[in-house]
């Protein structure tokens, strides 16, 4: 509440700029083969009775307050974001609920209402900054990158399943150059739940995270793919032509009863001219049960700004959590179409899962998502 009032008397007494923000996608299932009672489509639907739905919609607001508005120094920054989304997914056995997103309050059957972003924070410099409130958790670099700019239409599984989407807490970042930090203490409201045994945060204790990640050679920031996707009248990339890299480390701690969870991830990114490629591994253990996964995506823009191809090869082994016959290993292909203002993009993807030993045979969907999303 303090730190909203200072906001609002700095509001007042400084230059202040706003911006909205946009998310609406629409998912429809083409193809669904395989699989068992365990795999099958929400309500038992059959594969051709699937279309077009609107699975997730935001609405929300950016404000900058401060002398030199846009500049990126001295500003107060405030988000808020409403979401309005279907936390089961189109598949649930291939994209699990995600296990730490809460049991938010459902506006209607199968819709679920709640507030992902609302925060302030203060950024004198690049290198340093205070948030405070409710924002995503820095945990790996997938949780780090919005749903808007995924490469596919769902996080791989070990991402979904092992970590938290939003929570509320306070985080320092900042970005030293070559290295770019963040670290945070969080802790959630009463109808949220841990990443593990469903435990209401207000009988744990907090979850600690932190992320380092660095930038040895040329800019890469989180969604290096988008570099090379601009809008009309957007300036050229010094590093369009040339090779960079990035790599980072994160782990987490969670007090919970019992026994407390642990976690260790990795990631990395390698961007050449039109290829780009992305890595991440995550392993958490708690008492003696672990969770280990790992997923490579490697893509290329075979249109610049407009089309782009990626693949995906994962590995999920869970011992903790519900498993399904469409556990194990996975890959999958998917194509992006931008718009001419990168507003509005379509993916097709087709994911194959293949199954734990005698739980059946492979299981694949294909989707379709249409999105538009502002800012782009």
């Amino acid at each position: 509440m303090s730190a909203a009032v200072v906001f609002l008397m700095a509001a007042l007494s400084a230059e202040v700029a706003w911006s909205p923000r946009l998310l609406l996608q629409t998912d429809g299932v083409w193809l669904h083969h395989g699989g068992t009672d365990a795999t099958r489509l929400p309500e038992d639907a059959a594969p051709e009775e699937v279309g077009l739905t609107l699975r997730r919609a935001r609405l929300g607001v950016d404000v900058d307050v401060g002398e030199g508005v846009g500049q990126g120094q001295g500003l107060w920054r405030a988000r808020l974001v409403v979401s309005a989304e279907r936390p089961e997914g189109t598949w649930p056995a291939l994209t699990a609920a995600d296990p730490v997103a809460g049991a938010p309050a459902c506006a209607a059957p199968g819709w679920c209402l709640r507030t992902t972003e609302a925060y302030v924070g203060l950024a004198p410099h690049k290198a340093f900054g205070v948030w405070v409130g409710s924002m995503r958790v820095p945990i790996g670099l997938s949780r780090v990158v919005d749903e808007s700019d995924l490469r596919l239409p769902e996080r791989a599984r070990i991402i979904l399943r092992a970590t938290p989407d939003y929570r509320v807490g306070a985080k320092v970042a900042g970005d030293l150059g070559l290295l770019q930090y963040a670290l945070g203490i969080y802790s959630v409201g009463s109808g949220s739940t841990s990443s593990l045994l469903d435990t209401p945060f207000s009988r744990a204790g907090p979850l600690s995270v932190l992320r380092l990640s660095a930038e040895p050679v040329g800019p890469v920031g989180p969604t290096p793919w988008l570099r090379r996707v601009r809008a009309p009248g957007a300036e050229e990339d010094p590093w369009d032509r040339w090779w960079r890299f990035s790599l980072g480390v994160s782990a987490l701690h969670a007090r919970l009863p019992g026994a407390n969870q642990l976690g260790l991830g990795g990631d990395a990114q390698l961007q050449w001219a039109w290829f780009c490629a992305t890595a991440e591994l995550l392993w958490t253990h708690r008492g003696t049960m672990d969770r280990l996964g790992f997923v490579i995506e490697p893509g290329v823009l075979v249109w610049r700004d407009r089309l782009e191809l990626v693949a995906r090869g994962e590995f999920f082994n869970d011992d903790v959590g519900p498993r399904s016959p469409a556990d194990l290993w996975g890959a999958a292909l998917g194509v992006t179409v931008w718009s001419a203002t990168r507003l509005g993009r379509a993916e097709l993807a087709y994911t194959l899962r293949g199954p734990l030993a005698g739980d059946g045979p492979l299981t694949g969907i294909a989707l379709l998502r249409l999105q538009l999303a502002f800012p782009e």
